[in-house]
């Protein structure tokens, strides 16, 4: 459901930029109101769908999530983004991994790997042609770096993949999760 809606969101973009032109066109440079409602619709229909598509992958999953968490979870801290989530109960040692195909209870001292891999961002410095095929490169490792991205954390011999985490929260829920491991321990 994520790639429909980043797709989406790539379609009605290009959609936005041609029914801008469409108006430029119609409203202002031929005084054709036809086209330029055109164009209108050409910005609002296809970014309206693409929101609503968005916003429906990002919900993926969190009622199963919020169901977990209201059975006697009690969240000390909790994150969802991108129909993935994780919340942790420090007093239980208990940390709740959730995906859009469901959320699963573990215990901090099951937790076998927390890591958190950064998106990078590449620049592009061309010009004339170039600089097109450039860019399209650059896009191309851009979805790929999101595609990796996120905090990373295996328990029970699954992996989940929380995505869209910040490093800075990548680093706290680190540090957090390693605080709760030692206090179960001790």
């Amino acid at each position: 459901m994520r790639i429909v809606a980043f797709w989406s969101i790539v379609l009605a973009s290009l959609l936005a930029v041609a029914g801008l032109v469409f108006s430029l066109v119609g409203f202002i440079g031929g005084n054709n109101i036809g086209m330029g409602i055109t164009g209108l619709v050409l910005i609002v229909v296809p970014v309206a769908a693409a929101i609503m598509l968005q916003r429906k992958a990002n919900a993926e999953g969190r009622p199963a999530f919020d169901a977990a968490l209201s059975q006697g979870f009690k969240s000390d801290l909790q994150y969802w983004k991108q129909a993935s989530g994780i919340a942790i109960d420090k007093s239980a040692g208990l940390l709740a991994l959730g995906e859009a195909s469901g959320t699963r209870i573990v215990p901090v001292n099951a937790v076998t790997e927390v890591s958190h891999v950064a998106p990078r961002v590449g620049a592009v410095y061309s010009s004339g042609i170039m600089a097109v095929f450039a860019a399209f490169s650059q896009i191309g490792a851009a979805m790929h770096n999101f595609s990796q991205a996120g905090l990373y954390v295996a328990a029970n011999g699954q992996r989940t993949r929380i995505i869209g985490m910040p490093e800075a929260a990548g680093n706290e829920w680190q540090s957090l999760i390693s605080a709760a491991k030692a206090s179960v321990r001790a």
